[in-house]
């Protein structure tokens, strides 16, 4: 319940990010509200993770992060962003296996350890089975893109259950929550392409958020971030009001030319189909 957007720019220099502020609680009593926590979240100078599904799981997914990230910084120094993807990763990984340990193994005693030795051991009572069922279907409701700019330019990452990665570097967008598939036609519609330049990939993520809003659960504020490999720099609320008008100026003049050019032509197909279709 929520959409998050990412998309390359610059011919891969930069990466725009952009989220609504809707925060989504189903468990009863079910509530829904703007939220004033950022969901663009900066994981290093260079690189921010967004969240979408449960409203409780990403602030320890987001700690698990951040704790692979210190032991990485430790050995090997700046990562790059496809190592920060691969530290969420293994932090999905782990969440996964904490809230299923907590949710299902505990029920029968269990701890992680003993599933694992009970599927080495090729144990296959019923019980065994079922509870491998159980536990292959668990989903984790939470998904993450982990983007931003390194040495080798703009990279987009969507880290899901059970824990895989998807890179989106050669699509150059993406998008995740509720409203997805709408932010995404956004995108097509105005043949997006990373080759864009920041201004117009700014206005296309922004306008495909602004599609989202028609999915249940997304909010109306709206965020945006632009990462480069000097920082993230969060735009002002100056220039999403501008974004808006120019937004609002481009539907006012699509459903004048729909009044004024479409209306008027389809009328002259009515005799036409008329004479071919019995109603």
């Amino acid at each position: 319940m929520t959409i998050c957007i990412a998309a390359i720019a610059e011919d891969g220099r930069v990466l725009v990010a952009v989220s609504d502020k809707m925060i989504t609680y189903t468990a009863p009593p079910y509530h829904q509200f703007e939220h004033p926590r950022s969901k663009i979240d900066i994981l290093a100078p260079n690189c921010i993770v967004m969240t979408a599904g449960s409203a409780l799981l990403p602030s320890e997914y987001k700690r698990l992060i951040r704790h692979h990230l210190q032991q990485l910084s430790s050995t090997s120094g700046s990562a790059s962003i496809r190592q920060i993807a691969e530290a969420a990763k293994q932090a999905y990984q782990e969440l996964r296996m904490k809230v299923i340990e907590d949710h299902i193994l505990r029920r029968y005693g269990l701890s992680w350890q003993d599933y694992a030795r009970r599927i080495a051991e090729g144990s296959w009572t019923e019980f065994s089975i079922r509870l491998v069922s159980q536990v292959e279907d668990f989903r984790l409701d939470l998904i993450a893109i982990v983007a931003g700019v390194d040495s080798e330019g703009a990279h987009i990452y969507v880290i899901k259950n059970p824990g895989e990665v998807d890179c989106f570097d050669d699509l150059g967008y993406t998008a995740i929550g509720s409203g997805e598939y709408h932010a995404l036609r956004g995108f097509i519609e105005n043949g997006y392409s990373i080759s864009m330049s920041l201004e117009k990939a700014i206005y296309i993520a922004f306008e495909a958020k602004k599609y989202a809003e028609a999915a249940p659960g997304v909010g109306k504020e709206t965020e945006i971030a632009v990462v480069t490999q000097h920082g993230v720099f969060k735009l002002s609320s100056d220039v999403i009001k501008m974004l808006e008008q120019v937004y609002r100026e481009k539907q006012e003049k699509l459903s004048k030319l729909l009044r004024e050019v479409i209306e008027p032509r389809i009328e002259e197909l009515k005799p036409v189909l008329r004479q071919q279709i019995r109603l």
